[in-house]
Parts: C-alpha cells; sequence; structure tokens
C-alpha cells in the first residue's frame, strides 16, 4: 500500500514539474545560417583549389567570387542573431528578419530527421538551389571544352565538392557546438512537417545542439507521444 501511494505521489510531483514551455520556450538560433557560413568557407577552399589547378582567369572569376562570397557571410552574421525558432506550449514560430511563420502543434504534424538544412520557403531554396546548380554544371561544360586533360578530374573534383558542402558543415557545427563528437549525428536536422492541402505545405526546420535536441526531444514527447530520434530520416526535404 504504502509503495502505490508513493508511485502516486512521484508520478504526480512529476506532473507538477512539467515545463511551462510559455513561460520558458524553448529557443533554438537559425543554426542554418553558420552552416551556410561554414559551407561558404569550405567552398571558397575547393574553389581557390580549382583557380590554382585548372588555371581558370583568375583575373575576372577570383574577384567575383571574393565579392559575392564577402557579401554572403556579411549577410548571414548580421541576420543571425534575429533568426531563431520558439518553441511554446501549444505552437513552434520561425522568426526571421522578413518572415515571421507559427506551426500549430497537433497529430497531423509530421517529424522526420535530416541532413537537409534549408530553413523556411521551399519554393525559394528549391529556385535558389536550381540556379547554383545550372552555374555549376555550365562551369563544368567549360572546363570540358577549354581543358579536356582536366574535364574527367574536374567532374570528379566537382561531385566531391558538392558532397562534402552538403553534408560536412552540420557535423562542424555538431563538434564545435558540443565540443565533442561523442553525440555526432548524421540526421542532426529536425523537421517539423505540416500538410495544409494536397500541393500545399509549410515546414520549420531545426538544427539543434545536442543539450537542445534532448530539450525538443522531451516536448514531443510529451505533446505528441513523438521521439525525434526514432523518427524516419530523409536526405532531401524534397523527396518527401
Amino acid at each position: 500500500m504504502d509503495a502505490v501511494m508513493r508511485n502516486q505521489e512521484n508520478l504526480s510531483n512529476k506532473s507538477l514539474s512539467k515545463r511551462d514551455y510559455d513561460k520558458d520556450p524553448i529557443i533554438i538560433e537559425n543554426n542554418a545560417i553558420l552552416i551556410n557560413f561554414i559551407a561558404l568557407i569550405i567552398g571558397v577552399f575547393f574553389i581557390a583549389f580549382a583557380f590554382i589547378f585548372f588555371k581558370f582567369n583568375e583575373s575576372v572569376n577570383s574577384s567575383f567570387g571574393s565579392l559575392t562570397g564577402l557579401v554572403a557571410v556579411l549577410t548571414a552574421f548580421f541576420n543571425r542573431k534575429s533568426s531563431k525558432i520558439i518553441i511554446k506550449d501549444k505552437h513552434i514560430k520561425f522568426i526571421d528578419k522578413n518572415l515571421e511563420k507559427e506551426i500549430i502543434i497537433n497529430k497531423h504534424l509530421k517529424i522526420y530527421q535530416t541532413t537537409d538544412t534549408r530553413t523556411t520557403s521551399i519554393k525559394k531554396d528549391e529556385d535558389g538551389f536550381y540556379i547554383v546548380m545550372a552555374i555549376a554544371i555550365f562551369w563544368a561544360l567549360i572546363v570540358l571544352v577549354t581543358n579536356r586533360t582536366y574535364g574527367l578530374f574536374f567532374i570528379i573534383f566537382f561531385i566531391f565538392m558538392i558532397y562534402t558542402i552538403l553534408y560536412l558543415p552540420s557535423l562542424i557545427f555538431q563538434i564545435l557546438t558540443n565540443k565533442s563528437v561523442k553525440n555526432l549525428k548524421f540526421y542532426g536536422n529536425i523537421l517539423i512537417w505540416k500538410f495544409k492541402f494536397v500541393q500545399e505545405y509549410e515546414y520549420i526546420n531545426i538544427l539543434p545542439s545536442y543539450k537542445q535536441r534532448l530539450e525538443v526531444r522531451d516536448y514531443f514527447l510529451e505533446k505528441l507521444e513523438i521521439d525525434v530520434d526514432k523518427t524516419p530520416k530523409i536526405k532531401n526535404i524534397f523527396k518527401i
């Protein structure tokens, strides 16, 4: 009898000690901006190598690359602190300089683990992705036409560069943030996906530190009885 009463008391205390997410929300910076910065740094090294090895026209290409890279770095760092995800009791809100979006917590939400770090607007992100790929393919064709000796090597180099830029920055971020490789996750992002209509959807993509991931995991276990560490894993948001 005493054991039963103690168990009931423990359950009651546990219930009372539940976190009030409205008073004490989970706040996570939009770390995708930092990921993009790390990717840019890696990309600069790849481009510098390409300039040296493939003997591109440094006077034109390097000036353009330096200018666009500098603009991207400055833009990212100026906006980083104002871009964040706030997780409250009944909703998750994404706040950026020119965008604010809210997803209500309900049983119809889909939760995924992903390597994709894109943040908010799928159409905007998708357009940007295709523009970058078109430029890169055009660049590769120029190399094949003008410098056949390095053509095959450039294609291998290009594929290696793309995969490195896509996947390495997230791992570097986790190592720097967690100060350890112990809890490293290849699928480090938590994707909250909301279907609005058949062809319409919204999503918020979160890249937390290990400590924040534990908080987010507890949140979804409490609200939706979903363990984020056991959710489906995807590599590309477009494939949902």
